[in-house]
């Protein structure tokens, strides 16, 4: 699934058997990322997103295209051995039914998401399986990843802790933020090989304009609440002063890897607003490090996952004619175009391409064999909700995203 133009969009439903596939936007020309030496006929059917409602149909006049690996009607497949990778934008790959893996085009991993194994598969298994981890071979120290972003990215920390059964604690000085579940601020302690930790840290965050939010303490622009630049300022943050529970970190340390997602809450934002916003949330970031003569850590900036439009409830029907999947596609243009401006950001992390296969209206299915419809049956969605993911395909999302965020902590040494 991906989208041509502004009213169009891509519905990409493959005969290859066991493997899910993912479309790329280049230039004039849709990529198909397939994998190596695979052959495949496509039924691409295209709909029209109504700019005004939201509300999508299918559009008949340019239906039915059949794309076999050539330049048909526009339309180029090409093998995921001949793209380009640049680590500041798109990360293709394919996902194995058989195996339940993802294979990552440009990092090379296959990233296991059989959660139901035992032990349980999760996004910390790099790490508790004693794998290769480049950063923990250059420290000595315990190491520091902080993880800033909105509810939707709280999920994926919190599912890979519990699942992983390592204990966390978590501060809600605000009281309202955490929208009832009191996890606003998260600290948890990774074992290590080592006598080294790893603190996973969590601040609740996103960008956001004054009207309708709740804007605390006068944070940045865009942003509901400051970011931590150091530990002191997350200690600060948080509330509460020092705990027991604390890492031995001073005050001044920086981060060993910022991970910062912007979020969620900007559907009211057009693609240039929220470009612009972003540029002065990631200036204002570096500008603070320069001034407090800070050392500028790794910062790796996420793409947002497609949300389901569908499933807006009522309550919130005026979201629906901006939260499209066509507008939210664009922002994640948005945020690859201001990241390849800045020499301080390290990389991208690409949610939006392993989600984006499971992005599926209930009822839908992927044309594939007998017993994966039996597994599977009448449902392809990684949603619970318009924007929160849930049941298997959402969990088995969460695992990848995850993943990602622990191989960019291991290779930012």
């Amino acid at each position: 699934m991906l989208f041509i133009d502004r009213l169009s969009k891509l519905h990409v439903l493959t005969e290859v058997t066991n493997v899910s596939l993912l479309l790329l936007l280049q230039g004039a020309f849709v990529n198909l990322a397939l994998p190596p030496h695979y052959e495949t006929e496509m039924n691409v059917n295209c709909t029209r997103t109504d700019q005004v409602t939201g509300v999508v149909a299918t559009d008949t006049t340019n239906s039915n295209y059949k794309i076999n690996r050539q330049v048909k009607s526009g339309v180029r497949a090409i093998d995921l051995d001949e793209f380009d990778c640049n680590t500041k934008s798109f990360q293709p790959g394919y996902y194995n039914h058989e195996t339940n893996t993802w294979h990552d085009r440009c990092n090379g991993l296959q990233i296991d998401t059989n959660f139901r194994s035992v032990p349980s598969s999760t996004m910390f298994t790099p790490i508790l399986n004693y794998g290769p981890c480049p950063l923990l071979d250059h420290r000595e120290n315990d190491i520091w990843v902080s993880i800033i972003g909105d509810s939707v990215t709280r999920m994926i920390l919190l599912n890979g802790l519990k699942w992983s059964k390592i204990e966390y604690k978590t501060w809600d000085p605000y009281g309202v933020l955490g929208f009832g579940n009191a996890e606003t601020f998260i600290m948890a302690a990774v074992p290590t090989t080592t006598n080294q930790r790893i603190w996973f840290t969590f601040t609740f965050e996103f960008m956001t304009t004054e009207d309708g939010q709740v804007i605390i303490d006068n944070p940045p622009d865009h942003l509901v609440v400051d970011m931590p630049h150091t530990w002191g300022d997350f200690v600060t943050l948080r509330g509460q002063g020092i705990d027991i529970n604390d890492p031995g970190f001073a005050m001044e340390k920086v981060p060993d890897t910022v991970i910062f997602n912007p979020g969620y809450h900007a559907s009211d934002m057009n693609t240039q607003q929220f470009g612009e916003n972003l540029n002065d949330v990631l200036v204002q970031w570096q500008q603070t490090i320069i001034e407090r003569n800070l050392k500028a850590p790794p910062i790796h900036i996420t793409l947002n996952m497609l949300p389901a439009p569908w499933m807006i409830p009522e309550k919130y029907a005026d979201d629906r004619a901006r939260r499209t999947e066509l507008n939210e596609y664009r922002k994640n243009l948005a945020i690859i175009e201001v990241v390849q401006q800045h020499d301080f950001i390290t990389s991208v992390l690409d949610f939006f391409s392993p989600e984006l296969l499971f992005n599926g209206h209930e009822g839908d299915t992927i044309q594939t064999s007998k017993t994966y419809h039996e597994a599977l049956p009448g449902r392809l969605s990684a949603h619970k909700d318009a924007v929160h993911l849930g049941g298997e395909w959402g969990l088995r999302v969460m695992i990848i995203a995850g993943k990602l965020m622990v191989n960019a902590m291991c290779n930012s040494g």
